[in-house]
């Protein structure tokens, strides 16, 4: 299924997490096996589940955030990388929607998910222009709900799988078929797949492949075997892609940048 494989990569760049914090390579598995299972499904669903995957927990400290002292790591994120870019969001949200994932925790025994009420601010708060007694599950609804959400998931898709970010109008009615179809990836993707822009002269055969694809479409084009794992990791890593240990929050730069 070499779609859903590649829409795993590109989600473990998007929601960049590392073994070098995490600490667990049995919670990264588990997180990429999400990306695998949501591959092309809906987006708040993702959201949700990705915001109590306890990898995801463990690398922007939300495990830690609590009524009195509100982590913002992950609220800010979701809001800059994950789902809106920055320019669509306030530093009031983010505090505000800090407050209202306090509460999600992490049980560390069973290596789960837990919600652990008295530790959850209940009070009333104000994101998006919008007041009420908002948890967790209600401030990644409004993100995936956003108008702005679906312009960035389009331009971020679509320099994924052409090489360039696309024209204004493009991303605009790309993010119509989004938002049309419930904010589903798969019909989002297949609206890209069929367009004339996605065929254009200009982007054919011009897309830098990253190591991981370069080492995929190598093996898949010379009909063999992949080499053995550890063989395999040390190719991506000495070009720059080094497999749940990505450079930063912000994953892999990509396209010009594998050049080196």
């Amino acid at each position: 299924r070499p779609l859903q494989e590649k829409m795993a990569l590109f989600w473990h760049g998007h929601f960049a997490t590392s073994v070098e914090k995490v600490r667990d390579a049995y919670l990264l598995w588990r997180q990429n096996e999400l990306f695998r299972r949501l591959a092309v499904g809906n987006w708040r669903k993702l959201l949700v589940e990705v915001g109590r995957d306890p990898a995801m927990m463990i690398y922007l400290d939300q495990a830690q955030s609590r009524k009195q002292h509100p982590n913002e790591n992950f609220a800010r994120e979701v809001l800059e990388l994950f789902a809106l870019g920055e320019g669509h969001y306030t530093e009031k949200d983010i505090a505000e929607g800090a407050r209202a994932l306090t509460g999600w925790s992490l049980d560390q025994t069973r290596q789960r998910f837990e919600f652990r009420p008295f530790f959850h601010d209940d009070g009333v708060k104000t994101i998006f222009g919008r007041t009420g007694n908002f948890d967790g599950e209600d401030f990644l609804a409004a993100v995936a709900d956003h108008p702005q959400t679906g312009r960035f998931m389009a331009a971020k898709l679509w320099n994924y799988f052409a090489g360039e970010t696309p024209a204004e109008p493009l991303a605009d009615a790309l993010a119509n078929v989004f938002h049309k179809n419930g904010r589903c990836f798969k019909p989002l993707l297949q609206a890209m797949f069929r367009s004339e822009e996605f065929y254009a002269p200009h982007l054919l055969r011009s897309q830098v492949k990253s190591p991981v694809q370069w080492l995929v479409g190598t093996v898949r084009m010379l009909e063999c075997e992949l080499p053995p794992a550890l063989m395999c990791w040390g190719l991506t890593r000495n070009l720059g892609q080094d497999l749940f240990a990505p450079p930063n929050v912000k994953g892999w730069d990509g396209g010009w940048s594998w050049i080196t």
